[in-house]
């Protein structure tokens, strides 16, 4: 299976909550990344929250090179080394300082200083590139870069005075240039199943929806040339009702369901499976999967009475997830467990407070774990260990305290299958242990 994040990184900005989850350096929220310590912290935590994802190929949009306002951090190369990614390709939609002198670069990788008309200047003074754009991180390696100019749209004139002879009394607002960077990946055997090869672009439209159609379409039509399969991901600035509107254009377009539920589950599998003119082998995937959670249900239910029921807080860095609507709670159902969070009136995609925390009192707290140092979960999980206010809590009292696999435990596909055994390893033991690797899927031989 190959795991693939698109995250509009608005420059580095932490958002409200925001925090890498030790208790040293407390929360990120509104901290000033101008400040290049700063600004390292803060990609530092986006790159742990990332990793809790274990993403394959990352699109990025609204990314920083060089700005004062990030800390002149080289943003994507920087998530590449804390990920450990080998391949990263940083394209500008437009050289030069956000505030002041854009300009179109003259190679978008502005990777030399012959890549801007300024380059050379700036490299005189000892300064290094300074753009904004798109950018794409994988763990596979490129056999080829591509890269499309999608144009901006129409600048605009708005009327800001009543002295209509006074320049003064207009602003003349101008879109910002768009950029598609696309990769033709080399997926190793074992990865993507029958796929050896993919081609995978990011980007990131206008926000005129009439401009961000025909930038879409341009966009297509370049990727499509390229090997395929093709994915195109990013920030299309589109809403909706413009689905139809872009499948007009010939444009496939399959919106799939957030995962609240199994119901949803069911519905991506088939559509997926639709979409690619399998519609048997979707049918396939899914009885497979009720067949797996049948059995583990029948297994959960020959666990002694008294072991079952126990209540679940998952603490994640990505702090909104594990209340109610979402996967886990899925996973604690066939577990034969309570979502701590959801039974506390937590729901998902809201941050529940450490007060919430000790008046929920679960009996189990899980910290998700890839087992590698960048995903961290030690050090955010401190946070919660060593704070006196938890002290009482059953689960720290009681060294309740789980580390499931992350891999399964953050999932919507038919493999939420792996994170409710998961879940009931942590519960009730060996005797529900799995190896790290294991997928659902109905292609023959895989």
């Amino acid at each position: 299976m190959i795991r693939v994040l698109s995250l509009n990184l608005q420059h580095g900005l932490p958002g409200a909550g925001a925090g890498d989850g030790s208790a040293s350096t407390g929360s990120l929220a509104g901290a000033d990344i101008s400040d290049p310590a700063t600004a390292r912290a803060v990609m530092r935590a986006t790159a742990e929250q990332i990793a809790e994802l274990a993403p394959d190929i990352i699109a990025l949009q609204e990314v920083d090179l060089g700005q004062a306002r990030s800390g002149r951090l080289h943003q994507a190369a920087f998530l590449a080394e804390e990920l450990g990614m080998p391949t990263c390709r940083f394209s500008a939609s437009y050289a030069g300082p956000v505030v002041g002198l854009r300009r179109r670069p003259l190679r978008t990788a502005l990777s030399s200083p012959t890549d801007d008309v300024l380059g050379l200047l700036r490299a005189a003074v000892g300064a290094g590139p300074i753009g904004y754009g798109n950018a794409l991180l994988s763990r596979f390696p490129v056999s080829g870069w591509h890269v499309k100019r999608l144009g901006r749209g129409a600048s605009s004139v708005e009327k800001r005075g009543e002295r209509a002879w006074d320049p003064r009394s207009y602003h003349v607002s101008t879109a910002s240039q768009r950029v598609m960077v696309a990769a033709t990946l080399e997926v190793p055997e074992g990865a993507g199943g029958p796929i050896r090869q993919l081609s995978v672009a990011s980007t990131h439209l206008a926000t005129r929806e009439s401009m961000a159609a025909r930038q879409l379409a341009a966009a297509w039509g370049a990727l499509a040339g390229l090997p395929g399969p093709h994915l195109l991901v990013g920030d299309y600035n589109l809403s909706a009702e413009q689905v139809d509107a872009l499948r007009a254009l010939g444009i496939p377009v399959v919106a799939c369901r957030q995962v609240r539920n199994l119901d949803d589950v069911i519905y991506n599998i088939r559509l997926a499976a639709d979409a690619v003119g399998e519609p048997e082998r979707g049918a396939k995937l899914v009885e497979m999967m009720m067949a797996e959670l049948a059995a583990l249900k029948a297994r959960v239910d020959a666990v002694p009475e008294e072991e079952r029921g126990k209540s679940v807080a998952f603490i994640s860095i990505m702090a909104g997830y594990g209340g109610a609507g979402c996967s886990f709670d899925v996973m604690c159902d066939y577990a034969g467990a309570i979502n701590a969070k959801a039974a506390a009136g937590n729901k998902s995609g809201t941050v529940i407070t450490k007060e919430q925390l000790v008046a929920a009192n679960p009996d189990y707290i899980f910290l998700p774990s890839y087992r590698i140092p960048s995903s961290n979960e030690e050090t955010y999980g401190r946070e919660y260990m060593s704070d006196p206010s938890l002290a009482q809590m059953t689960a720290v009292r009681e060294g309740h305290i789980k580390h499931p696999w992350g891999h399964y435990v953050y999932n919507g596909s038919q493999n939420i299958v792996f994170g409710a055994q998961e879940t009931a390893a942590m519960l009730y033991g060996d005797a529900f242990a799995q190896p790290t690797n294991r997928h659902l899927t109905a292609v023959e031989g895989e």
